[in-house]
């Protein structure tokens, strides 16, 4: 039974939550790799202010992009107005306005869990790309799902849902099978409108229905599903998350059992279908692409809401039994390794988020203001931490443009590119090659000059900075 006090005090905790969240993405989001934001953060946000200081949808401040969902960049263009009527030029003042709406929506999602999934949701957090769409996404499949649940329409939710991110179309299908047949094709249909929503709004910026980054994704999908399921599984943090979502699916299926005898058909097959649905997105991001920290998002905080409700509808029954020792210490258990695990993943990456760091330094020191960087790998975070000195060029195309990619990247014409961008300075990486479509400008011995070079020895922070003598 609750306390007078816990009742008082129980509406703060996702507050609180999110508010902790928010005091440790401040702290780490100059210092990179961090955990907790992934190169694609970095060009949601440098992307957000450059529409706030100059009006444009530009990454590198040359070409247009659309390389992004658009509900959730004017949610964070909203959310920078404060920086901008300030006339700030600090990025962290940005940075502030952008972390505080992204750990805002995850707390949203937090406000529907209960006790001990309260507190994983809260952890997973440091895991599922907070800065990204996902936790937006989110909150909204949690509302569909709140609002089937009380026979209410959803149909605003499904729109808003679907325009946050098209592919979550696969988790409005099974609720075709939830509600009777006609709000069944309503929600399709929002769900279709938000599509044609977002195909407008990309023509209209761009002359394409799509994104680029969309586009690129598509073309260089890997033709070997077995491959592509055995890279999704790789490292720690994957299997944390994948670890968590059998965690979470377990538990429903015990408390489905425990329950299943006293429900009706109609509440049985509601629930069946609101898992498929919970799963549904990280199940084909695993099974069709490569999957990335956001990806979990939508599915493992919808389950933990279905857990939760599951929990409250046990107790408004006639098994009035508490929650199963287990599924408790389990719960416990699984926020505890994630806070273990994010505590070892900053203690061994301290020093690259320190050499991180060193590296901006010396590019701001080598590179003269007003001059142009081209970069492929880690291009989000130099374009934010180097924002206006200089300016940065996404080199693999996600947030460039459709003709950059087109007559450009593909063609390899990159020389011709850097003449007529006047480009004397490039990034690159370990992970690059010099042989295109890379996209990796390398030129020819004699012709660049090695001015700085980052100390990490990991491929993808291993910055080096070269100057064109050509």
């Amino acid at each position: 039974m609750r306390t007078p006090l816990f009742g008082m005090i129980l509406p703060y905790v996702p507050l609180a939550m999110g508010a902790t969240l928010s005091l440790l993405s401040l702290m780490l989001i100059e210092k990179f790799p961090n955990g907790i934001f992934e190169d694609d953060v970095y060009f949601y946000f440098q992307i957000a202010r450059n529409i706030l200081e100059t009006g444009r949808s530009t990454f590198d401040g040359i070409e247009t992009t659309n390389g992004y969902h658009p509900l959730w960049m004017g949610i964070l263009v909203l959310a920078g107005l404060p920086a901008k009527l300030l006339d700030a030029h600090n990025s962290l003042l940005f940075a502030f306005c952008f972390v505080l709406v992204s750990c805002a929506t995850w707390a949203l999602s937090l406000a529907y869990l209960r006790k001990e999934a309260m507190l994983l949701g809260a952890v997973l957090g440091l895991y599922c790309g907070l800065g990204m769409e996902t936790p937006l996404a989110s909150f909204l499949l949690i509302k569909v799902f709140d609002r089937v649940l009380k026979n209410e329409s959803a149909l605003v939710w499904v729109y808003l849902m679907v325009a946050t991110r098209i592919d979550l179309v696969v988790a409005v299908l099974p609720l075709w099978f939830v509600v009777d047949r006609k709000e069944g094709r309503r929600l399709v249909a929002a769900a279709l409108l938000a599509g044609f929503t977002v195909g407008a709004f990309n023509l209209a910026l761009t002359g394409f229905p799509y994104s680029i980054s969309a586009y690129i994704k598509a073309r260089t999908m890997s033709r070997n599903p077995l491959s592509t399921l055995v890279n999704n599984f790789r490292g720690w943090g994957g299997l944390y998350r994948y670890s968590v979502l059998v965690l979470a699916n377990s538990m429903i299926f015990y408390r489905v059992k425990r329950l299943a005898r006293m429900w009706t058909p109609h509440e049985a097959r509601t629930t069946w279908l609101l898992l498929t649905s919970a799963n549904a997105f990280v199940v084909f991001h695993t099974l069709v692409s490569g999957i990335r920290d956001w990806h979990f998002a939508p599915s493992l905080l919808s389950l933990l809401y279905l857990w939760s409700r599951l929990e409250l509808r046990s107790i408004s029954m006639e098994d009035k039994s508490p929650t199963d020792p287990w599924l408790r210490w389990g719960m416990l258990a699984a926020a505890g390794a994630g806070i273990v695990l994010f505590c070892a993943y900053v203690a061994l990456r301290s020093d690259d988020m320190k050499y991180s760091r060193e590296f901006i330094a010396d590019v701001r020191k080598a590179v003269p203001t007003g001059s142009t960087i081209y970069a492929l790998d880690g291009a989000g975070y130099l374009g934010w931490m180097l924002h206006g000195h200089p300016r940065v060029i996404d080199g693999d195309g996600l947030v460039n443009s459709f003709e950059y990619y087109q007559s450009t990247y593909l063609p390899c014409e990159l020389d011709a590119y850097f003449r007529q961008h006047s480009i004397d300075y490039y990034v690159k990486t370990s992970l690059g090659t010099p042989n295109c479509p890379t996209g990796c400008y390398c030129l020819p011995s004699g012709q660049s000059e090695l001015l700085a070079a980052s100390q990490s020895t990991r491929n993808f922070l291993a910055y080096r900075l070269y100057r064109v003598t050509r």
